[in-house]
């Protein structure tokens, strides 16, 4: 759809300009030009203009690389609570009592969600479960070395010099960037 046939369509859909807009339920949070390609390809639908708005009337399909589109960005609650997990939800307007209690629950379990990921990207934490890692390793490979006859693949593939130079280099790598994040 064009933005003339969009600005067009909302206007015939609220004359007012006053109702919310919105995209599966999230708001439209910004409005971005964009290369066709950017982000992925553009997927446009081939409708028949006759049928358009009566009844599934899609033709054909398209994937678009060159150009521009016009991209509305979207947030909803989740969204936000993506981004602070505290961040305060009005439920007044939500409806019933069951329904609020629904999005209540909902929502504490997205805060908990984000709160645990929140607190696996803490530098502190990351620096823990690098050491466990590193200290997992060591003990697969001696577990592997003691015994042939268990998980003799993965013992093959630990004990070779390559992988093991490589995997405490990236450990190394990665315990240098977390201590780094740490540090002010």
């Amino acid at each position: 759809m064009k933005t003339k046939e969009l600005i067009e369509r909302l206007q015939d859909a609220d004359s007012t300009g006053e109702l919310e807009v919105c995209v599966e339920n999230k708001d439209i949070y910004f409005v971005e030009r964009k290369e066709a390609y950017w982000d992925g390809r553009l997927q446009r639908i081939i409708c028949d203009p006759e049928l358009r708005g009566k009844c599934y009337s899609v033709v054909d399909g398209k994937i678009v690389s060159s150009g521009h589109k016009v991209e509305l960005i979207l947030m909803g609650i989740e969204d936000i609570i993506e981004n602070d997990p505290d961040a305060p939800i009005d439920l007044s307007d939500a409806g019933s009592e069951e329904e609020k209690a629904r999005w209540e629950k909902r929502i504490a379990e997205w805060r908990n969600e984000m709160r645990l990921i929140h607190a696996e990207l803490d530098p502190e934490f990351r620096l823990k479960e690098i050491q466990e890692g590193r200290d997992f390793f060591n003990s697969l490979e001696a577990y592997c070395m003691q015994d042939p006859g268990k998980l003799n693949p993965y013992r093959e593939y630990i004990k070779g010099d390559s992988y093991r130079n490589w995997m405490q280099g990236w450990l190394d790598a990665a315990a240098n960037y977390w201590e780094s994040m740490g540090s002010d």
